[in-house]
């Protein structure tokens, strides 16, 4: 915090500043006011039309150029910089800049994606570019539960398939400062993201039904059974973030965006058992356990808002937060039974959450980049429901009373969810 006494020092080799002064950032904004003093590492400045109270201390790592109201232009790094010196009072006095006695001078350093403007160092960058890579210990299923109503009976399946892995993420980010505000800014984030292993997790499948009449209600279980999953899974998400420096070392955003999130499976054997007839024998079988048994593809398209908060806690450590709404999401699924010959196909519509927190610290320098790196743990909740349509494009071998091919069935009652969670280490690297 700098007292008024301070402003008694004379600027050297300088003349007498007047409003006027430009301030140029590394990030490409500009600034109209007064320079009212000047260091190494930092400069203090008043936006055109306040007084010191609301002055800046601004981080010379995060400016371009100053061009003075003399039209001398300062960079910083050369000769014309200059190293100290400041304003005295009468000549805040005589440029107005005087306002009420206040300790309400704000510190501002140039972010980059990691979002924070604050006195913390770890904010401080001299780009506006970020590069996060991060691996991620994923968890969760992506299930489908469809319902077909027969008189008392309704008949059940769920199938669920796994979304355990570990998933390699790159995430490019660019912040600008388009706003006459300093306090605000705007910032683009685009990630894409792989899984590098097959999930270890089974495919399970199980069907039944529950036989409902008066207050009479029973559940029967009649096969339940197990694969093994070889997965592709990749993700795609953009985001536009407005954001705003909220004080006392913290940083908000309001977010807007787009995920979609793409599964590819090829399930192999069936582990399980079935029970025919209701109350017969109960028969085990493990089979087909080199056999492509189904295939199933879904994506997962996913508008995104949401609020975004980091806390600054030391120079060089932050907490970072997301909590993320998904309205209006759509969800596209294909089931290829490969031994029933029988495809059925959803679309379904609904919404869901997301919630993230992570922790970030500055790990070092290397050349003119910053490394930082951290951990987090991340969440996702999806809903949908919506209508499958199967249909036989061949004989189902299970049965011998009917050809079922060209058979179709539509209207069947359909809901797919997402229960993916992940935790994960990452470093990011500011240019």
């Amino acid at each position: 915090m700098k007292h008024l006494s301070i402003w008694a020092v004379i600027l050297s080799c300088l003349a007498t500043p007047a409003v006027g002064d430009e301030l140029y950032l590394l990030a490409g904004s500009k600034f109209n006011g007064t320079v009212i003093m000047w260091g190494q590492e930092d400069i203090t400045f008043v936006l055109k039309g306040t007084t010191i109270n609301e002055s800046f201390d601004i981080s010379v790592k995060s400016i371009s150029q100053i061009i003075l109201s003399d039209n001398t232009i300062h960079v910083p790094g050369e000769d014309s910089w200059i190293a100290s010196g400041g304003l005295s009072q009468e000549q805040l006095a005589g440029l107005g800049l005087l306002g009420q006695p206040s300790n309400n001078i704000t510190r501002f350093e140039e972010k980059g994606t990691a979002g924070l403007i604050s006195p913390a160092k770890i904010m401080a960058t001299r780009n506006p570019f970020a590069v996060d890579l991060s691996l991620k210990k994923m968890s969760g299923y992506t299930d489908y539960h469809i319902e077909i109503v027969e008189g008392y009976i309704t008949w059940q399946s769920i199938l669920a398939f796994p979304l355990d892995g570990n998933k390699l993420t790159v995430q490019a980010s660019y912040l600008k400062h388009p706003f006459k505000d300093p306090k605000k800014d705007l910032s683009f984030e685009l990630l894409y993201a792989r899984y590098m292993t097959d999930p270890k997790e089974a495919m399970v499948d199980s069907d039944y039904g529950v036989y409902e009449a008066g207050s009479f209600t029973e559940k029967w279980v009649w096969s339940a059974t197990k694969s093994t999953a070889k997965a592709s899974i990749n993700e795609i998400s953009a985001k536009t973030l407005i954001g705003m420096d909220l004080g006392n070392n913290i940083y908000g955003a309001l977010i807007l965006g787009y995920r979609y999130l793409k599964c590819s499976y090829d399930i192999f054997g069936i582990d399980g058992w079935q029970q025919p007839e209701y109350g017969g024998e109960i028969y085990s079988f493990d089979v087909y356990q080199n056999y492509n048994v189904l295939d199933y593809r879904i994506s997962y398209h996913l508008p995104l808002a949401g609020i975004k908060l980091d806390i600054g806690m030391t120079d060089n450590v932050m907490i970072a937060g997301e909590l993320l709404w998904h309205p209006m999401s759509n969800v596209n699924d294909f089931d290829d039974h490969i031994l029933r010959k029988k495809t059925a196909v959803s679309q379904c519509h609904g919404g869901g959450w997301g919630a993230s927190i992570s922790t970030k610290i500055l790990a070092g320098h290397l050349k003119k980049a910053e490394i930082f790196v951290g951990a987090g743990f991340e969440m996702t909740r999806v809903s949908t429901t919506g209508e499958q349509q199967q249909t036989f494009y061949g004989d189902d071998p299970g049965t011998t009373d009917i050809d079922e091919t060209g058979l179709s069935y539509t209207d069947i009652d359909n809901s797919i969810n997402l229960k993916q969670q992940a935790i994960g280490f990452f470093m990011e690297t500011r240019f």
